[in-house]
């Protein structure tokens, strides 16, 4: 049985897919654990875009790429960090844990150009603040609250 229509999971290479993704590709055996990672990201990366503006425009696409691949490559120096540390120098050592940290740094611009925010408000500021009430004047606190603005009916 086919999965259902627009359903994207199993895609590898978006030639039938509505939204437009680019392909995060393939990997020797033992980082197949960091291609999934990548896609995953991609995915919840893709799905917050669509959550946020509705569609993944042609920008958009190229910084979930671009977001996701850091992503990938801080997978791939935390794979070489885990797996070789015994037989890298020390130079090579901070080589890769800084280029794990400009691949984060990437995906951090890059996600922060998605605009995913809703606002620069904080949270708390926002539940708390009240909008002033148009027919809260003073005439109308004088009367008890009760008067009606001209023209309405009771």
């Amino acid at each position: 049985m086919p999965a259902p229509k627009g359903n994207i999971n199993a895609m590898k290479n978006a030639t039938r897919s509505t939204v437009r993704r680019l392909v995060v590709g393939e990997f020797p055996k033992q980082l197949n654990h960091v291609k999934i990672e990548g896609r995953k990201y991609r995915l919840a990366l893709e799905n917050a875009v669509l959550d946020a503006h509705g569609e993944v425009t042609i920008t958009a696409c190229h910084l979930i790429d671009t977001a996701s691949s850091a992503t990938v490559h801080a997978g791939i120096c935390r794979w070489l960090l885990r797996q070789k540390i015994s037989t890298m120098s020390t130079a090579d050592i901070l080589a890769c844990s800084r280029e794990m940290l400009r691949a984060k740094q990437a995906r951090d611009i890059a996600v922060r150009q998605l605009k995913l925010d809703r606002d620069d408000r904080n949270v708390i500021d926002a539940l708390y603040t009240t909008e002033p009430d148009p027919l809260d004047t003073h005439e109308n606190r004088l009367q008890g609250g009760n008067a009606k603005q001209e023209g309405d009916q009771a």
